[in-house]
């Protein structure tokens, strides 16, 4: 049985050869299995949950669960732990049938089988919590990979708010960056939910208690925190670069207790994992943009306005160019000061991006004579 049971790598598997081999051996016997709350991996099995108080609750099988010991109940009942080298992982209760005594020879026996199981579904156990850290790594590994890949600041959340919803199964993803300014930004990739006004609570909810100094956020009753959104599991993790934080990731589900603690500190490796790629993709795109536009004026630079031009005359037929020049801008320069020709130039580039096309390209054309040009 020993050789049986270590043969299987399956809590399960385990749990249900014990039962079999006990009814086998034992066919005077009923047995009874008892299994604590954490491992629900095993609810396919006959058995009964281990409760801690309550109508429900087994005194006996708790005493024995708490203990490690084996407990008579009387001369045809007991109450047998099945336990492992870390710990003990349920119990087995044995009743004789009719008046069928338990004797102490069948005690031992039903306990050196109980121990056995008790051994390999340790193992079981220990074997499938490695498939899961490797599962975990490998998934932590890819993902840190595909981000690191120079994607733009939208593909970068983009990809990371798909991985999120396939790992989780969350419903809702949404990720917000927070300014020195303590104002906020949802960054692409997050779901239509956190563009409504009703994901402000959760926003603020979250936000206060990170800037409390909490590592993260992870509720599985929502309904009485923010029931009127609809959901009831929440995982928040912050967004931390050089002990500053940026932002934070939040996953949500409708249904209560959705998530696991596991899932939870995966959550919390894969974001850790990610930020370094989120701020490097955020500042890849500021200093793409500082690149290709003006500072001042927001408009297209007069370098990108070449590329466009040059890129244009191969591959269109024909397009428009037109050049706008602000007559007298000198004069305004002298007159009223520099600081009032650039409000001018900033309105003067307002009119212009109000005025044209999302495939238009408007551009200031030189620094000097102030004049700005855009092709449609």
């Amino acid at each position: 049985m020993t050789e049986l049971f270590h043969s299987l790598l399956d809590q399960t598997e385990v749990l249900k050869k014990l039962l079999e081999s006990l009814h086998t051996t034992f066919p005077l016997f009923q047995f009874s299995l008892f299994i604590s709350h954490d491992q629900d991996q095993c609810l396919g099995v006959p058995a009964t949950e281990l409760y801690m108080e309550g109508e429900d609750a087994d005194s006996f099988a708790l005493k024995v669960y708490l203990s490690g010991d084996i407990l008579r109940k009387n001369e045809t009942t007991a109450y047998i732990p099945i336990k492992g080298q870390q710990g003990t992982y349920g119990v087995l209760m044995a009743d004789g049938a009719g008046d069928s005594p338990l004797t102490d020879a069948y005690l031992d026996e039903m306990s050196l089988i109980a121990n056995a199981a008790g051994k390999a579904f340790e193992n079981a156990q220990l074997y499938e919590q490695s498939k899961t850290s490797i599962a975990n790594l490998e998934l932590i590994n890819e993902t840190t990979r595909r981000l690191n890949q120079r994607l733009t600041l939208t593909d970068t959340m983009n990809d990371l708010a798909v991985r999120m919803a396939e790992s989780f199964h969350a419903e809702e993803v949404g990720f917000f960056h927070i300014d020195h300014f303590e104002q906020q930004t949802l960054l692409p990739g997050s779901t239509a939910f956190f563009k409504e006004t009703k994901s402000s609570d959760i926003y603020n909810e979250i936000k206060e208690k990170l800037y409390e100094g909490e590592k993260g956020v992870f509720i599985g009753n929502g309904q009485s925190v923010f029931g009127k959104a609809g959901y009831g599991s929440l995982m928040a993790v912050p967004m931390i670069e050089n002990d500053q934080l940026l932002g934070f990731a939040v996953l949500l589900k409708k249904e209560m207790y959705a998530f696991t603690f596991e899932m939870y500190k995966l959550f919390q490796a894969l974001i850790h994992h990610a930020t370094l790629a989120v701020t490097n993709s955020m500042l890849r795109d500021r200093l793409e943009h500082l690149v290709k536009t003006d500072q001042l004026t927001e408009l297209y630079s007069r370098v990108y306005l070449d590329e466009k031009i040059q890129y244009s005359m191969k591959i269109h037929q024909k397009g428009v160019f037109i050049l706008v020049d602000i007559d007298n801008f000198k004069n305004v320069n002298d007159t009223y000061g520099h600081q009032t020709g650039d409000e001018i130039l900033i309105q003067v580039a307002s009119v212009i991006k109000s005025n044209i096309r999302k495939h238009d390209v408007g551009a200031r054309w030189g620094a000097r004579s102030w004049r700005f040009t855009f092709r449609m």
